[in-house]
């Protein structure tokens, strides 16, 4: 999945993804993932 399609899911309006956000998103993202 690419992270356009994640945020997608997440956050239906783009104007809400900031570029903040979405440094918050990948990186709690790769921390599940380096979870698992």
């Amino acid at each position: 999945m690419k992270i356009a399609e994640l945020s997608g899911y997440i956050l239906p309006s783009e104007s809400a993804v900031t570029q903040e956000n979405l440094d918050k998103m990948i990186a709690s993202r790769d921390q599940l993932i380096s979870d698992w």
